[in-house]
C-alpha cells in the first residue's frame, strides 16, 4: 500500500494528536528557555525549544511511516508563536498531495503556534560531503554575535562541533514520558527531530555568543537514520544576514555527519533571530 493511502486511512481515524508540551532545557545557556528572560522579552514564560516543537509537528507522520521518514523524509517548519512548557497542545495533520502533508500545532483555540510541510518521498538528492572544517570547543570562548562578527563567519567560515546521540542526552525525548514518542525514537532508539534540530542549534550558537536567541524556521532533509551511540559532527555555513524590525537575523546551513564514516544523516537550514531587539519580540 502506498504511503499516501496508509496515512490517509490514519487521518480519517485520528485527525488530531494531543499531548503536553515539554521544555527539556530550562537551564539552557539560551535563557529564552527560562522564565525570567522570556518574561523580560514579553513572553508568558519559558519557551519550549523550536527543535522540540518541530518534533511535535512531524510526530504523527513518523508514528505511521517510521523508518521511511527517518531515511528520506523532509520537513519545513515555521514558528509563529511560543509553545509554553506543560501546556496542552494539539497537532492537526492533513494530506496535501501524494507523499506530502501539512501540520499545525496550537495551544489555544484559533492560535497556530507553528506549522510545517512534510514530505516522505525520496528526493533523489545527493547528500552533502564533509568539508573538513576546523573542530571547535563548545566550552571555548566565543565572540559576541554582532553583525560584524556574523559577517566574519559568513566570509571566513565557521567551526564544526561534535556531540553524541545517546539515550541520556537532554534532547533524547520530546515528551516527558519517552514511551509516548513515535516508535522509531523510543523502541529503536533512532535520533528524533528534537535532537537533530537541537544539534544544528548547538553548532549555530557555538560559533558566536548569543543570548537570548530565537529559532524562526527549520528545514530538514533526512538522508540516513541516526542510530544510538553515534558521534555526530555538524558543519555550518552562514548563508545570509539581515535586519528586520530591529531584530538581527541569520540564515544558516548545518549538515550533520557520522563523525567516523563521514556519511550525512541530515541537512538542515535554520533561520534565527541571533540578536533580539531590546524589550520586544514582535
Amino acid at each position: 500500500m502506498r504511503a499516501l493511502e496508509r496515512f490517509q486511512r490514519r487521518i480519517i481515524l485520528n485527525e488530531v494528536w494531543e499531548s503536553k508540551a515539554y521544555n527539556q532545557v530550562p537551564d539552557s545557556e539560551n535563557e529564552i528557555h527560562g522564565d525570567a528572560i522570556a518574561q523580560q522579552f514579553g513572553f508568558k514564560g519559558a519557551l519550549v525549544p523550536g527543535a522540540t516543537v518541530a518534533a511535535y509537528l512531524v510526530h504523527p507522520v513518523v508514528e505511521e511511516l517510521g523508518f521511511e521518514f527517518l531515511s528520506s523524509g523532509m520537513f519545513s517548519a515555521k514558528f509563529q508563536a511560543p509553545v509554553y512548557d506543560n501546556f496542552d497542545f494539539t497537532v492537526e495533520t492533513s494530506v496535501k498531495a501524494e507523499n506530502q502533508f501539512s501540520a499545525e500545532i496550537s495551544q489555544s483555540v484559533g492560535q497556530v503556534c507553528a506549522s510545517a510541510v512534510i514530505n516522505i518521498a525520496p528526493m533523489d538528492l545527493e547528500p552533502p560531503s564533509l568539508r573538513g572544517d576546523k573542530l571547535g570547543d563548545p566550552k571555548g570562548e566565543r565572540k559576541p554575535a554582532t553583525p560584524e562578527i556574523m559577517r566574519g563567519l559568513k566570509e571566513q567560515g565557521c567551526k564544526a562541533f561534535e556531540d553524541i546521540w545517546q539515550e541520556q542526552h537532554q534532547m533524547a525525548t520530546y515528551l516527558r514520558d519517552p514511551s509516548k514518542m513515535a516508535s522509531p525514537f523510543y523502541t529503536e532508539k533512532f535520533a528524533n527531530p528534537a535532537f537533530l534540530i537541537g544539534m544544528s542549534n548547538l553548532v549555530f550558537a557555538s560559533n558566536a555568543q548569543m543570548n537570548p536567541w530565537i529559532l524562526v524556521e527549520a528545514h530538514c532533509q533526512n538522508f540516513k537514520a541516526l542510530p544510538e551511540g553515534c558521534k555526530v559532527l555538524g558543519e555550518m555555513e552562514v548563508l545570509d544576514l539581515f535586519n528586520r524590525r530591529g531584530h538581527e537575523f541569520a540564515d544558516s546551513s548545518i549538515n550533520l555527519f557520522d563523525a567516523d564514516s563521514g556519511n550525512c544523516f541530515s541537512s538542515i537550514r535554520l533561520r534565527a533571530i541571533y540578536k533580539v531587539r531590546d524589550g520586544k519580540t514582535s
